[in-house]
């Protein structure tokens, strides 16, 4: 018996098949499968490089890493980058010109002081930040240093003025000192010294880093190879009080000596992330207190001769802080952050008298909050 053939089976595009050369309607596929599992994750990508953050620069970065605190008076010689700072209680620091920056908190519960000194009778007061009464190199600038009351008359002659102010631009006025008295026969007394041209308020871009230093930047220009510009002739914080007149000579004697001017109050830049002023702790850049003038008196029969002026106080510095948060648990509130300018100096007594120094001005307090951004906001106020 001859066996039938099998048919011939063969398959069209994946899945259609054909009896025989002839197409069968329909096809091979089944209903879909249940889904896989997951496969395994693909690596993560490398990490983008850090950006630079504003905030960074205006808080410093750390550079001295320790934390650091300040368990006696000290003074800086240099400007500080670290990460907390503490100034403890019954602790003076002073910044003498130079800047704090902290990544993390700032905690002041002593003093951070660069208030100018007072004049004693007719020695000027130094400026704050300015211990040496000299030229600082120091990143910020001083308070001016008190200038000398009026000396070196004679008898039966004027007095002689009060000197200048030491300083040609401040942030703050000192005051003028007073005038001399008069001496008999007409012999006057010499006038206060004359104040310094001034600014009276700090704007924004003069408390920036870019502003705030005494650094210079070279440079390619042209045909001018190394030009060298600096950023800034920095500005102090107030100007020292100027001296007092001297009193008018009698026919036997010299008027009185003028008074000394009282110092100007520094600058301060304090920058953290944080600031904390504890209960008994305070920010302060006064000016310094004027001298009283030397006296006056008689030599008898109507001869007298005046009693120098009192000297000028000198004007309070600037403050300028600058933070995300601040917390001010002084009790005393406002005064946590002092920049008084300092009271003028008495005249001398005897004789005839002469006139009180003028009060300084009053310094500036500039804050600036970085939780808007690097530029913040500023104002000239009192915490």
């Amino acid at each position: 018996m001859i066996g039938r053939p099998f048919p011939l089976i063969t398959v069209v595009n994946g899945d259609q098949i054909a009896l025989n050369g002839v197409a069968i309607t329909g096809h091979l596929t089944g209903a879909a499968g249940a889904n896989g599992s997951n496969g395994t994750n693909g690596t993560n990508g490398t990490n983008g490089t850090n950006g630079t953050s504003q905030l960074n620069f205006s808080f410093g970065n750390n550079a001295e890493a320790a934390d650091v605190t300040i368990a006696s008076n000290a003074a800086f010689t240099y400007s500080r980058t670290v990460g907390n700072f503490t100034v403890n209680a019954n602790a003076v620091l002073s910044p003498n010109g130079y800047k704090l920056y902290c990544s993390k908190t700032l905690t002041v519960n002593g003093v951070i002081d660069s208030s100018g000194a007072n004049a004693v009778t007719t020695t000027p007061g130094n400026g704050g930040g300015n211990l040496a009464g000299a030229t600082t190199t120091s990143d910020l600038g001083v308070g001016g240093t008190g200038s000398n009351g009026g000396s070196g008359g004679t008898s039966s002659s004027a007095g002689n003025a009060g000197s200048a102010a030491t300083l040609t631009r401040a942030w703050v006025a000192g005051g003028v000192g007073g005038s001399g008295g008069q001496g008999n026969m007409g012999y006057g007394g010499g006038a206060g010294g004359s104040a310094s041209a001034f600014q009276a308020t700090p704007m924004p871009y003069e408390c920036g880093d870019w502003y705030l230093s005494r650094q210079s930047l070279s440079f390619s220009a042209g045909n001018n190879a190394n030009v060298t510009l600096p950023i800034l002739v920095p500005l102090a914080g107030g100007a020292g009080g100027t001296g007092g007149g001297q009193g008018g000579g009698g026919d036997m004697s010299a008027g009185g000596v003028g008074g000394g001017g009282g110092g100007g109050g520094g600058m301060i830049l304090l920058s953290a992330n944080s600031i904390v002023i504890g209960a008994n702790g305070a920010i302060t850049a006064k000016g310094g207190t004027g001298g009283t003038g030397g006296g006056g008196g008689s030599n008898g029969g109507g001869n007298n001769y005046g009693s120098g002026g009192g000297g000028g106080g000198g004007g309070g510095g600037v403050v300028v802080l600058r933070y995300l948060t601040i917390t001010n648990s002084n009790a005393s509130g406002a005064s946590a952050v002092n920049v008084a300018g300092g009271v003028g100096g008495a005249a001398g007594s005897g004789g005839s008298t002469g006139s009180a120094g003028n009060n300084g001005s009053n310094g500036a307090v500039v804050c600036q909050n970085l939780a808007g951004g690097y530029f913040g906001t500023w104002a000239n106020q009192s915490l």
